[in-house]
């Protein structure tokens, strides 16, 4: 049945705000009496929410306290070349199970394969607690969002263009969702930091490198993911998995690092250390990521730069990142903070993501 956009922003105003009341989301949305209580008495006929026992408010009438329906879970999985993360959550976002472990595959199957046992996992633990009603995919490559096919997976060379929708789909029989890593970020960052959202530029640094500003609203139709990653940082530089020569991600990231340091992807650690022999290649990190934010806060403003991912290891990084910035940018006087976050989880934020994208679809 086709959903009006107001059932989208009640559903979400609860599943952020929970517990909450008409009123409150009268006043939150800006909808009518009618078209809020009518889109609740929907919400809770399709099962998505449902009223606490009344209160009394104190001048004789019983108010009924809204929350989500706290049976029903949502499940994300995120995969790139380091790990595979799994988180269970319910669909107002709060995780109940997650787990992760080492990414080894070397062909396309082995990830397919990885993917499933993730999943598996997560629906073991959810099984006769919880009804799983959404499941979302984030993958180190492109989804196309329309067809659902996993085109590539960037640390697999070789890899023809797989359905990955239609099979999760097919598998589990429940709505699943499929999207790139930074969109995630974003969704998980404005569930835990609304009031700082409006203003902030995440950057997730682990096996490759993203940029995101998440917007207050929090909602899929208000975030804006840019491939900054992907701008030219040296002439004639090293090649890029993109095809380009001298990108940044491959001077900032870490899988870029990993790269040029001559590591594995397991010898992490080593470049994460005090070795002088690899410590250079964060200072270089640092000084790229310094020279790039100058460039990215002249196009979009924004007061905060959020570090995330394997880069929050080392703790001098985000001191290192400012200190290029201010260099390069001259005599002005400082005016954004660069901190890093480690509580961001990609994995919670495409489980929360899928659970919105689902009621988004009923939309269409």
């Amino acid at each position: 049945m086709k959903r009006q956009k107001s059932y989208y922003d009640v559903f979400y105003n609860i599943i952020t705000n929970s517990p909450t009341t008409r009123r409150k989301i009268e006043a939150q949305t800006g909808y009518s009496w009618g078209t809020v209580s009518s889109n609740v008495c929907a919400l809770i006929d399709d099962g998505l929410i449902e009223e606490t026992s009344p209160t009394i408010n104190g001048i004789g009438r019983s108010t009924y306290s809204i929350i989500a329906n706290k049976k029903f879970a949502t499940i994300g999985v995120s995969v790139n070349s380091f790990n595979v993360s799994c988180s269970v959550a319910r669909i107002d976002g709060c995780e109940l199970f997650s787990f992760s472990f080492p990414f080894e595959a070397n062909n396309q199957k082995e990830v397919i394969d990885l993917i499933v046992k993730a999943f598996d996992q997560g629906f073991e633990f959810a099984k006769d607690k919880f009804t799983v009603i959404t499941i979302g995919l984030s993958c180190r490559g492109y989804i196309d969002n329309q067809t659902g096919i996993l085109e590539r997976f960037l640390p697999i060379n070789e890899w023809n263009p797989f359905p990955i929708r239609s099979f999760l789909e097919e598998r589990y029989r429940t709505f699943v969702s499929a999207s790139g890593d930074m969109n995630c970020i974003a969704v998980d960052y404005c569930r835990r930091h609304k009031n700082n959202a409006d203003n902030t530029l995440v950057v997730n640094i682990s096996d490759g490198l993203g940029f995101t500003f998440p917007f207050a609203s929090g909602t899929l139709n208000g975030l804006e993911r840019i491939d900054f990653g992907h701008s030219i940082a040296v002439i004639n530089g090293e090649p890029c998995t993109c095809g380009k020569k001298g990108c940044l991600e491959v001077y900032c990231s870490v899988g870029g690092m990993l790269k040029r340091a001559g590591l594995s992807s397991k010898e992490r650690e080593k470049l994460f250390g005090n070795d002088d022999k690899y410590g250079k290649y964060i200072d270089e990190a640092a000084e790229h990521l310094g020279i790039a934010l100058i460039n990215v806060l002249t196009i979009f403003k924004a007061n905060n730069v959020v570090l995330t991912g394997e880069i929050v290891n080392i703790n001098s990084f985000p001191d290192k990142v400012k200190s290029a910035y201010l260099r390069y940018k001259g005599s002005l006087e400082p005016d954004i903070t660069i901190s890093m976050s480690s509580d961001i989880s990609i994995s919670l934020g495409v489980a929360f993501k899928s659970a919105e994208e689902r009621i988004l679809n009923d939309q269409k």
